[in-house]
């Protein structure tokens, strides 16, 4: 647990930096551009395998035990996360009405995730992403209340539903490998 609690620091640390005063710009004059890349993308990496090791190898305390209800309910809603998550990677009309479509997957996948596991890890995991990601959308909103994206044709839309509901389908079969834990009965 201490290994994936290390990891989650790690990476929101690397992830706030641009919200201290002073410290990006000061790291990118000291270092450049491309070397502050670097260094915040090797962090991120060395922080997400601390962060699935820790989980992976922490012990299981079980706070709650979540109803069915919340698993059907996780399945049937999970797709959406994806969508917006592949949204974030090619352009498509979601961005006109979603101001960043990493962090809403994000937070919905930690919101859907935080109600359908009820041992102390998942719930520190989850949590931690679900409050980041709000956090995050929050400061976006704030600096760029306004911010416009041009209609795009229509076909980058559908696009991204096939790919979503695709790769949610590739999800469904590894979770059982990655995370020992079946999502269908049977």
């Amino acid at each position: 647990m201490l290994l994936m609690l290390a990891g989650l620091f790690l990476f929101f640390f690397v992830h706030l930096i641009p919200e201290i005063r002073g410290l990006r710009r000061y790291l990118f004059k000291r270092y450049g551009a491309e070397s502050y890349r670097t260094w915040i993308s090797v962090l991120s990496i060395v922080a997400m395998v601390q962060i699935i090791w820790g989980k992976a190898t922490s012990s299981e305390i079980i706070l709650w035990q979540p109803t069915e209800l919340f698993r059907y309910f996780t399945l049937a809603l999970m797709p959406v996360s994806i969508i917006m998550i592949t949204a974030s990677v090619i352009h498509c009309n979601i961005r006109r009405y979603v101001l960043h479509p990493l962090l809403s997957g994000v937070a919905i996948w930690a919101g859907l995730h935080l109600f359908s596991s009820g041992d102390l890890a998942s719930i520190i995991l989850f949590s931690f992403f679900l409050i980041f990601s709000l956090y995050k959308q929050w400061v976006l909103r704030v600096r760029w209340p306004n911010l416009y994206h041009p209609p795009l044709r229509r076909w980058t839309d559908l696009l991204v539903v096939v790919l979503g509901i695709g790769l949610s389908y590739g999800i469904y079969q590894l979770h059982p490998i990655v995370q020992s834990m079946t999502l269908f009965a049977g």
